[in-house]
């Protein structure tokens, strides 16, 4: 795939509804990939991100050469016999870590950071990155609290660091909720299109149905987050969210 093609990143926590916007944005015309798993991951970057990204979170065995080479393959893979023309997506929740690596080896890429009430996302059965990069991203000291505070306390981290890249490339990343997306699909990816630069019809989401899934809270939801709900409250306004 050339550097001069439509190219969309998508990145999010594990469970954020990536997978919701990957077929709306299928069927307002971007290319998907060729190879995706039942999550619309795309495949080739799965195993990109398996060999790459633990050395990258922590700092050490991570060469930016082999991993441009391996990304270059991967793309290749991913949009195999597509038109130069065709907007493509390349969507993997764990983009969120790396947002400035991906968007520096393609320069006319676009990032599409989603994000998920991150109380919510703490009780999410999909806790995947928090097993896999939790400890590389918040250290060990919040080791004795539980999965779900931990769970809150990498949500914070991951999403301002996709948030902080927005600041760093301006015009070239998005945002959108996945509360606002189920109830203005259409307008939520109009938006998305007009700020990306992103040629998209949003009028064909009539033909797929937007089903959000609602999570409910346990009773004791503030015991089980307990400190770390105090610590994650200005990352969940960042993004308007409000815990009572």
């Amino acid at each position: 795939m050339s550097n001069s093609s439509p190219l969309l990143w998508i990145g999010a926590t594990g469970g954020s509804g990536t997978r919701a916007l990957v077929a709306a944005l299928a069927a307002a015309g971007v290319f998907p990939g060729r190879e995706l798993n039942d999550s619309l991951d795309a495949l080739p970057m799965v195993a990109l991100y398996d060999r790459h990204l633990a050395g990258y979170l922590a700092g050490a065995g991570f060469d930016r050469a082999v991993w441009r080479a391996d990304l270059a393959v991967a793309l290749a893979r991913h949009a195999a016999g597509i038109s130069p023309d065709t907007p493509c997506l390349v969507k993997n929740p764990r983009a969120v870590f790396m947002p400035d690596l991906l968007l520096d080896a393609v320069p006319a890429s676009r990032f599409l950071q989603v994000v998920r009430n991150g109380v919510a996302m703490a009780f999410s059965a999909n806790q995947r990155q928090l097993l896999l990069h939790g400890r590389a991203t918040l250290g060990s000291g919040f080791d004795g609290e539980s999965l779900a505070a931990q769970s809150l306390r990498l949500w914070s981290a991951v999403n301002l660091r996709g948030h902080d890249a927005a600041r760093r490339y301006p015009g070239r990343c998005a945002l959108v909720r996945y509360e606002d997306f189920c109830a203005r699909p259409v307008q939520e990816l109009a938006r998305v299109g007009a700020e990306l630069g992103l040629a998209l019809d949003p009028a064909r989401l009539d033909s797929i149905g937007i089903a959000p899934s609602h999570r409910p809270l346990p009773g004791d939801w503030r015991e089980q987050l307990g400190d770390a709900l105090a610590a994650a409250r200005p990352a969940l306004a960042t993004f308007g969210y409000h815990p009572c």
